[in-house]
């Protein structure tokens, strides 16, 4: 495996790996890796000839400078379990590297991006957008992954690859789970053990309210019953839990609706002892 942190050894190396007929699989990702980002990679190689998987948390993405010193980095753990894993080539570039300062030419992401995570990380997308274009460009993949868990996340990539027509499809994998239907997260690793099980309320808030949905109750009284689940969860386990947003939404547009359809989606973001979490589900979804 090799590890470069360079984007013109990159732009070489995916030069002629595709010059040489092979198709390549990229996996972004920001460290921190779990089997989540392992999932990601296992289908890369079942799809494509080589995989290359970025490791970078983007600054450009953090609207709050603590959080983004708080996000867990282990690199040496990420490489060990890329290389175990096949993965042909991981980029880890510095942050210099990445964004040369100054920064004068950016993406700007509107519309499908200004909902949900959107309204409460201001300039979130525009991080990822500006990130992922760069990566798009030196790299060249015929198809990149991403997790089911960042829903938001693949529309606005999808987004960004049809109006930029980068020829690269984009790979949805389904959110791995642990035992009792938390969402597996690097940022899992910074909950204390109360509050580790207080997020254990997002799945079960999931649950409940697609039993209710099933039976066609009201959705703003699915969400608040959703809300309270998430809110009692967290006060029996004794941690703090602040509540960002509990939606329904299309599942194509994002939009929030009130009536239950198929292809709507529930979505949650919610902080426990400070560490925020986010997730969604298929309303139907089996």
């Amino acid at each position: 495996m090799q590890v470069i942190d360079n984007c013109e050894e990159l732009f070489d190396f995916a030069q002629e790996s595709r010059a040489q007929g092979l198709k390549i699989g990229f996996v972004p990702t920001m460290g921190a890796l779990h089997r989540g980002h392992l999932s990601l990679v296992l289908a890369a190689k079942q799809k494509c000839d080589l995989v290359v998987v970025s490791v970078f948390v983007n600054p450009l993405q953090f609207n709050n400078p603590l959080d983004f010193e708080r996000y867990p980095r282990d690199l040496a753990h990420d490489l060990s379990l890329l290389e175990n894993s096949g993965v042909a080539l991981v980029f880890s570039p510095s942050e210099d590297e990445m964004h040369p300062k100054p920064m004068q030419i950016g993406f700007r992401v509107e519309g499908i991006s200004e909902g949900l995570e959107g309204k409460f990380r201001p300039g979130h997308f525009d991080g990822v957008a500006n990130v992922v274009g760069k990566l798009f460009n030196c790299i060249g993949p015929a198809t990149a992954f991403f997790g089911e868990k960042d829903y938001q996340q693949v529309k606005v990539i999808n987004r960004l690859v049809r109006e930029f027509h980068f020829p690269i499809e984009i790979f949805v994998v389904p959110t791995l789970r642990e035992v009792d239907g938390l969402a597996m997260s690097s940022r899992n690793l910074l909950l204390t053990p109360r509050a580790r099980k207080a997020a254990a309320g997002i799945y079960a808030a999931f649950s409940f309210g697609r039993g209710l949905a099933i039976q066609n109750e009201p959705s703003d009284e699915v969400l608040e019953s959703m809300t309270n689940i998430l809110i009692d969860r967290a006060g029996g386990e004794g941690a703090q839990c602040k509540v960002d947003y509990v939606a329904h939404v299309r599942g194509e547009s994002l939009e929030e609706i009130s009536l239950f359809e198929d292809g709507s989606r529930f979505f949650i973001a919610a902080s426990y002892d400070g560490v925020r979490l986010i997730d969604n589900i298929g309303v139907f979804d089996k």
